[in-house]
């Protein structure tokens, strides 16, 4: 009965609500799934190293705009440097060093640091550019920057699932071969023994009911 109680108060609606957005975080900014197949294996590759070049390019358009002038410094290079000391310009970075080492936890880390851009240094950095009526191609800079990290989110997950497991796919064919396998032997056995077996159970079912 407590299952069909409608829950449509406003504490419901309320927790739907949280749950539905912590879901959009996860989806878009915190993606983990299972390594990539054989066959698309180089296509994230390549996605995610042009995602990071393209995301160090954005960075340092942004790091050019900030210390040219140097007034800026003091309004948006604390929002976009110093909300998180340091880290809108470290992430590339580290990504970048996962990419050429192949090293997982610097990919991890990148992950983490582009979440707590996304949460705090991007918004404050557009506030503050609203505040002073900075220049709009460097507030579309800041944008891109915020919509970049969600498909590298998707693909870093993939890449850094491939990191730490690299046997994945070899074991994820082998596995394959030996399902085919049982299921082409299910195909093979004759279907007229399982009838014949099938009907040897039946009669001795009947002459137990029948003593």
């Amino acid at each position: 009965m407590s299952l069909k109680k409608p829950r449509n108060d406003c504490k419901n609606r309320c927790t739907r609500f949280r749950a539905t957005l912590y879901a959009l975080w996860i989806l878009t900014y915190k993606h983990h799934g299972k390594p990539p197949g054989k066959s698309g294996l180089f296509a994230y590759f390549f996605a995610f190293a042009s995602l990071i070049a393209f995301d160090l390019v954005l960075v340092m358009a942004m790091v050019i705009h900030v210390l040219s002038p140097m007034d800026n410094l003091r309004t948006i290079g604390i929002t976009f440097c110093l909300m998180y000391p340091g880290i809108a310009v470290l992430a590339p970075f580290f990504g970048l060093g996962g990419c050429i080492f192949g090293e997982a936890w610097m990919l991890k880390v990148q992950s983490s640091m582009n979440a707590a851009c996304v949460l705090l240094n991007y918004p404050a950095t557009l506030a503050m550019m609203w505040f002073i009526g900075d220049e709009t191609p460097y507030v579309a800079v800041v944008i891109a920057l915020w919509l970049n990290k969600i498909p590298m989110s998707f693909y870093g997950a993939k890449v850094r699932q491939h990191l730490i497991n690299p046997g994945f796919v070899k074991n994820q064919d082998k596995f394959q071969e030996l399902t085919d396998l049982q299921l082409s032997v299910v195909h093979k056995f004759p279907k007229s023994r399982i009838l014949a077996a099938e009907d040897d159970e039946q009669e001795e079912g009947t002459s137990f009911e029948g003593e």
